[in-house]
Formats: structure tokens, C-alpha cells, sequence
């Protein structure tokens, strides 16, 4: 992909995305595009819903220090695009699959403070369907390379999930 000089530019805002099944977490990085909307971009990092809260929050620190820069909105074609990656890496078959039982945190970084969001999950279909912030029930964090304290805050900001 060749990029133009404008969507080299970096910028100072920077998301991971965790997902939570009962076995599970799914964890990678978001990133801004032309259009203005944040995305999903691989890789994609499975880990044990078992994981220690050291470890979750080595694998947020590990995103968080990717570049985040703007990308091309992407153009959607539901023919091209049968082979969906967050659906393999997640080891789901369907996004009804995908949705069931998740929990989704995120996490951003700016300006030196962290932002722990927990989110609704809407389902697969219908008009609430997806992930929605639950943005008065964030929390934030001086930046700290403490993966502790960054994967405590995570699990106790998942608490705050809920299901439509």
C-alpha cells in the first residue's frame, strides 16, 4: 500500500481493543481513518482469559507502542471480503458468534493518560446491535508503564460491561 505524505502523519491518539469470551481475549490495535472512524487492524493477539493482569497489561503496552497514524478508508465489498481475520484469530465462525458472551474494553492513550471504556454489547443485529461505549463509565490512569496496574485497571473497567 502506498501511503501519500498525509497519511504518514502521526497521530497523538492511540486505541486497543480487548474482547472478552469466557476463555479468551482478543487484543489489537485501532486505527484512525480518512474518513475520521477508527477500525480494527491486524495482528490480532489471542490470549487466556486466565491471563494475569501482568500480562494483559504487557500486551496493551506492546500495542501501544505501534506508530498510529491515519489510514485509507477502506471500501467495503461483502463479495471480496468473505474471509474476515478478527473472526479466525478470535476462533469464532460467525459474527453471532463473535458477539456471543463478549465483552469489549478499550483502551486509549493521550496526552500521557490512559482511558479504560467499557462498552454495551448490542449483539449481531438489530438497531443497537455491536459494541457502544459506555463513556460515563470510564476511567483514567496516569500513563504508566506499570503492566500491573494497566491490566487491573482493564479488569476491573470489564466489570462495568454490559448486555443488551
Amino acid at each position: 500500500m502506498v501511503l501519500t505524505k498525509y497519511l504518514r502523519k502521526n497521530i497523538s491518539k492511540k486505541l486497543v481493543s480487548l474482547v472478552f469470551w469466557p476463555d479468551r481475549i482478543l487484543v489489537n490495535q485501532l486505527l484512525k481513518t480518512q474518513a475520521g472512524f477508527w477500525i480494527d487492524v491486524e495482528p490480532y493477539v489471542l490470549i487466556d482469559s486466565k491471563a494475569s493482569a501482568n500480562e494483559i497489561g504487557e500486551t496493551i503496552l506492546r500495542f501501544l507502542d505501534k506508530r498510529s497514524y491515519i489510514i485509507p478508508t477502506p471500501k467495503f465489498n461483502p463479495k471480496k471480503n468473505k474471509i474476515n481475520q478478527r473472526l479466525i484469530d478470535a476462533k469464532c465462525k460467525t459474527e453471532k458468534e463473535f458477539m456471543n458472551e463478549a465483552m469489549h474494553v478499550q483502551v486509549s492513550l493521550e496526552e500521557n493518560i490512559l482511558s479504560f471504556t467499557p462498552t454495551k454489547n448490542g449483539g449481531y443485529k438489530g438497531n443497537g446491535r455491536g459494541f457502544s461505549e459506555l463513556v460515563e463509565l470510564s476511567s483514567n490512569l496516569n500513563f504508566t508503564i506499570d503492566s500491573v496496574e494497566i491490566g487491573n485497571a482493564v479488569l476491573q473497567i470489564k466489570e462495568k460491561c454490559v448486555f443488551q
